[in-house]
């Protein structure tokens, strides 16, 4: 069988000693607290500007709901039933179900919120 070979030794350590000059090394006289800095990389002068990063998914069709649309969807809603997202999609045509699902949702917590300040303010 063969040995392994042996560790390569350690790294010299990467203080340097109290006396640099022993060394034969000359450090920067640095202020205490102070640490010095790398220079500043060069500049490429042939680098482009990045294009716009295109939006996320979530991002994409992110706007307000129109009357039109929202009339749309409560006359789906009446008509094929509360819950029934897909159809009531397909009838407002600009929306997928999930946004559908999302704002009427949000409509009929929002109507229920009026109508219980609405019947306790009476």
């Amino acid at each position: 069988r063969k040995r392994a070979p042996p560790p390569p030794p350690p790294p010299p350590p990467l203080v340097a000693p109290a006396d640099g000059a022993a060394a034969g090394i000359r450090l920067p006289v640095v202020p205490v607290g102070l640490v010095p800095m790398a220079p500043p990389l060069p500049v490429d002068t042939r680098l482009v500007p990045m294009a716009p990063r295109p939006p996320k998914q979530n991002e994409q069709h992110r706007r307000r709901w129109t009357e039109g649309e929202h009339a749309m969807a409560l006359r789906g809603a009446a008509e094929l039933g509360r819950n029934n997202y897909k159809e009531i999609a397909k009838l407002v045509g600009t929306r997928n179900a999930t946004q559908v699902k999302n704002h009427m949702q949000k409509y009929y917590r929002q109507l229920k919120s009026d109508q219980a300040a609405a019947a306790a303010a009476a």
